[in-house]
């Protein structure tokens, strides 16, 4: 049955809430003890109260955890890589200003409320004789909170779905011994048992198989797996290299403690010492 890509976003998002929730959390509490340390250490001269900074910093704060599914919302709705770049810009120039006025009267409220409740006096957000100044000194440090959120959202959507197209793809290769590969756009599919070895290169890997080699965005560890998971008797030689056991043809010790490994196609992998025990070592599934 084929998930529900909305539902797994949400899944997603709200763990991703709790964290966000921590960190902000932990970097209140961080400025509100720097601050504290250097009240203490001038002897408050100059400086604002910190039952004042307390609130201040935690109403701020609170709105902005608040704020986080909007954000959420917002990029469901227009997400760069699914949407145009039009529909894109429009949506969050619209949602960063909304963002920031919410945040504005939100945090401007918390903020009477507090001081009416502890008895601090009148509490006024805004210079009434240049309210346009203050907003946007508000909003500019709200479009870098929004950014910030929005990119820790879409990060951690990512990382979910190639989780699952990962998990996708080892369940193929048990049910069919075939590896799907993605490059470029398109799906290759190669019979587990033809792979004979895979190349690291930068953030892909190199599949060699029969034909030309195939560039996969993946790692070699998920590759490796995925090959065992096909039933591929799959080696890490190297920390570069992974080949299919069942076609070395012969090892060759260079004298210095690494081999060289022939394959039945030719190719010579290097293998290094620190890998030469998982030649003769049973291939784990």
């Amino acid at each position: 049955m084929r998930s529900d890509p909305n539902r797994e976003d949400r899944h997603t998002d709200r763990v991703t809430f709790l964290w966000l929730t921590g960190f902000m959390l932990l970097s209140l509490v961080i400025r509100i003890l720097s601050y504290s340390t250097e009240f203490e250490r001038t002897d408050g001269v100059g400086m604002v109260p910190v039952g004042h900074v307390v609130i201040f910093e935690t109403s701020s704060t609170l709105v902005l955890i608040a704020l986080i599914p909007m954000v959420a919302a917002l990029l469901s709705r227009a997400s760069p890589g699914q949407h145009g770049t039009t529909r894109v810009a429009l949506v969050h120039v619209a949602g960063v200003t909304a963002y920031s006025l919410i945040h504005v009267l939100c945090m401007a409220a918390l903020r009477k409320l507090s001081f009416a409740a502890f008895g601090l006096g009148q509490y006024d957000f805004m210079d009434a004789s240049a309210p346009l100044r203050e907003f946007i000194y508000e909003y500019r440090k709200d479009i870098f909170s929004y950014l910030l959120t929005a990119m820790f959202l879409l990060m951690s959507r990512q990382l979910a779905e190639q989780r699952r197209e990962l998990a996708t793809i080892r369940q193929e290769a048990r049910s069919t011994q075939r590896l799907a590969l993605k490059s470029g756009g398109q799906t290759h599919w190669i019979d587990g048992q033809s792979v004979r070895y895979v190349k690291a290169a930068g953030n892909y890997v190199e599949v060699h198989a029969a034909g030309a080699p195939v560039l996969a965005r993946t790692t070699l560890n998920a590759i490796e797996q995925t090959l065992r998971d096909a039933g591929v008797g799959a080696v890490r030689l190297h920390r570069s290299y992974v080949v299919n056991r069942a076609l070395i043809r012969r090892t060759v010790p260079n004298g210095e403690g690494d081999l060289q490994v022939e394959l039945d196609c030719g190719a010579v992998i290097p293998c290094s010492r620190r890998y030469r025990e998982q030649l003769d070592a049973p291939v784990a599934a």
